[in-house]
């Protein structure tokens, strides 16, 4: 893994070695899986992030939520950003109307495709809107 650092602080992270994808002024650095966007780096070590206005939690926190990914009972990967909660809701009340047994085609997390009812949509839109509601509090 390797974080994004500006102004002391990790700022996006990626799987993908950085080397030469990016304008050499963009500073990257090796990190470990436990590092988070919104953790500080100052030079040598990650840690607490510090303070952060509110401006900049809110952008910490858009992030995250763009990167929500939820499991089922099935074992399906969903993402679970704001437009695919929205993309859900909207299937379940298509589906809700629809006769029991009615399935649509899904694309989950990893881009594969999955038929899916409305119990595992709903599951999925569930575990998703939670992540986020977890997300949500805010520095005064």
């Amino acid at each position: 893994m390797w974080a994004r650092i500006e102004g002391g602080i990790v700022r996006e992270l990626t799987d993908q070695d950085p080397a030469g994808r990016w304008h050499e002024s963009i500073v990257w650095v090796p990190c470990d899986a436990l590092v988070e966007v919104g953790d500080g780096y100052d030079g040598t070590d990650f840690g607490p992030p510090p303070p952060m206005t509110r401006d900049e939690a809110k952008e910490v926190r858009a992030v995250n939520v763009a990167r929500i990914r939820v499991t089922v009972t099935s074992g399906r990967e969903y993402d679970g950003d704001e437009t695919s909660q929205n993309r859900m809701a909207r299937a379940i009340l298509g589906l809700s109307a629809a006769a029991p047994g009615t399935t649509i085609t899904w694309t989950l997390a990893d881009n594969s495709t999955a038929a899916v009812g409305v119990a595992e949509l709903t599951e999925a839109l569930m575990l998703a809107g939670a992540t986020q509601a977890a997300m949500w509090g805010l520095p005064s």
